[in-house]
């Protein structure tokens, strides 16, 4: 079933609020839309950029891609990953039958997203994907971090870290993985000035 927007999400998009939400560094590529992408182009036109989660949210809903690491100018490489400010996870509820091919494999709902008292607590923002559906759902949860981690090897280990206390796509670990927008994506969870607490990024690089 799909969510509709809340009130409180309504009022979360208020300019008040949006210009006291908290500001961060992230990649988009604003260069294709959805999944229409001339991949050269996917490839080296990612811009490291500092703003809100309303300023993520409008590359979403423009169908740019994202990505989890800061490239620094350079083409979309895991080696060319500077470090990060964010950790996301796609939720894509699918498996494998027998045969190998895709089929629906229950890991997280919306509806249980927004009970889970983890997702309640530190996560900045929830958005469908282009191949949502009511009946088979598909989204990321985006988490902030209170301060921007250099390396790709620890945006790696905070993945990683991150995948033990959710379902998730085990695909989606990479630092330099690409995540699509969708400009039919709802987004029923806006957070703009939450974050991942100092101790658990302390605890996952331990």
């Amino acid at each position: 079933m799909e969510i509709a927007e809340t009130a409180y999400q309504k009022r979360l998009c208020t300019s008040s609020v949006q210009d006291s939400a908290n500001k961060f560094k992230f990649a988009a590529n604003p260069t294709g839309c959805n999944k229409d992408w001339d991949f050269r182009k996917l490839a080296k036109n990612f811009q490291d950029k500092t703003g809100t989660i309303f300023d993520v949210i409008n590359h979403v809903k423009a169908g740019h891609a994202l990505c989890a690491g800061l490239l620094g100018g350079k083409w979309r490489a895991k080696s060319n990953v500077v470090g990060s400010q964010w950790v996301l996870l796609d939720i894509d509820n699918s498996g494998k039958d027998v045969s190998g091919e895709k089929c629906y494999e229950h890991q997280l709902t919306l509806d249980e997203a927004l009970q889970h008292p983890f997702i309640k607590q530190y996560c900045a923002l929830i958005y469908t994907t282009a191949s949502h559906k009511p009946n088979w759902h598909k989204f990321r949860l985006v988490f902030l971090l209170p301060e921007f981690v250099p390396g790709y090897e620890i945006v790696e280990v905070l993945t990683r870290y991150l995948m033990k206390h959710l379902p998730h796509d085990p695909a989606c670990k990479d630092a330099s993985r690409v995540f699509y927008g969708s400009t039919e994506a709802s987004f029923p969870l806006v957070q703009p000035n939450v974050t991942l607490p100092a101790k658990w990024v302390t605890e996952a690089i331990a």
